[in-house]
């Protein structure tokens, strides 16, 4: 096995400017700005330098996580949280990755996971991975991970968040401000899919009624937002249809509490083949209940 240098990952730490001197957006164009003090974002961004050679080069996980996030992410720059820094950047300079991505993390780690939400929903899947791996950075391997937010006053709040592991030992869970986050894994602990539930704490059923909403983007070409609800717990299918009546997948079968859900669907059949362009159903079953939406792909 070839030896990785890790005298390109070590470095002193630089700090300049002062606290609320000025501040900076560390996010991209295609979501809202958001803005920390300039000399916080300063120490984060020097702090994880020394967090790559002193914590994650040690680490065998997190280094080969490392590694392979950024040969996954390659030279697609939708790919990487930070890409408003640019895919070539990093790949030229893998030793900046962590620390580039910490300006986002530090100044919202929950703005951070809209960003790799919203990238996953557009059929980056890459960012929401890189989320995770902070995730579990910041978890240092405990039931909760950290998640920051640093105004532009250099105040800074952080929230316990609790996290879930599947059976490889990598997050699959986020509990966040009253949403869970569960998300479907390979064996690399790359995002296949995902689901976002709301509500499941409320008692109150009548908050909730069992309805499918029509699914985002429609018509779609690479994957679909589907978006529904359930007022009383019962065991719930989410199923695709074509129009001769066939099952083409199923997305959900489980039994779920009253809340509201989000998953998605890729266009792939249940052998995880893409499926031809036209219409298809999908349904929603709940006991003797029924709900349906059509969806249309195009390619």
């Amino acid at each position: 096995q070839e030896e990785e240098n890790v005298s390109k990952y070590s470095g002193g730490i630089n700090t300049f400017a002062t606290i609320g001197g000025y501040r900076e957006n560390p996010y991209p164009a295609d979501i809202s700005s958001d803005y920390i003090d300039g000399f916080s974002v300063v120490v984060a961004h020097e702090t994880n330098h020394r967090v790559d050679p002193d914590y994650i080069y040690i680490n065998e996980d997190l280094n080969s996580r490392r590694k392979q996030l950024v040969e996954q992410a390659g030279y697609v720059d939708k790919q990487y949280l930070r890409s408003n820094v640019g895919a070539e950047y990093f790949q030229n300079a893998p030793q900046e990755f962590i620390a580039s991505i910490s300006n986002q993390w530090f100044c919202s780690s929950e703005h951070t996971l809209e960003l790799g939400l919203q990238r996953y929903e557009e059929g980056y899947s890459e960012p929401l991975n890189q989320v995770l791996y902070f995730c579990e950075l910041y978890s240092a391997g405990t039931d909760t991970t950290q998640f920051y937010d640093v105004n532009t006053e250099g105040e800074i709040i952080m929230t316990k968040v609790p996290v879930q592991r599947d059976e490889n030992g990598h997050i699959n869970q986020l509990n966040y401000k009253g949403t869970t986050y569960n998300f479907e894994l390979d064996s690399d602990g790359n995002v296949t899919n995902y689901e976002e539930v709301t509500g499941i704490n409320k008692n109150d059923s009548k908050d909730f009624q069992f309805e499918l909403v029509e699914n985002y983007p429609n018509p779609f070409n690479n994957q679909t937002k589907i978006r529904y609800s359930i007022d009383k717990k019962a065991r719930v299918e989410l199923a695709v249809y074509n129009l001769s009546g066939n099952k083409v997948k199923s997305l959900i079968t489980k039994q779920q509490r009253p809340g509201k859900y989000t998953t998605f669907w890729k266009g792939v059949n249940s052998q995880g083949q893409k499926v031809a362009s036209g219409t298809y159903i999908f349904q929603l079953r709940k006991n003797d209940q029924v709900d349906i939406e059509k969806g249309l792909l195009i390619k």
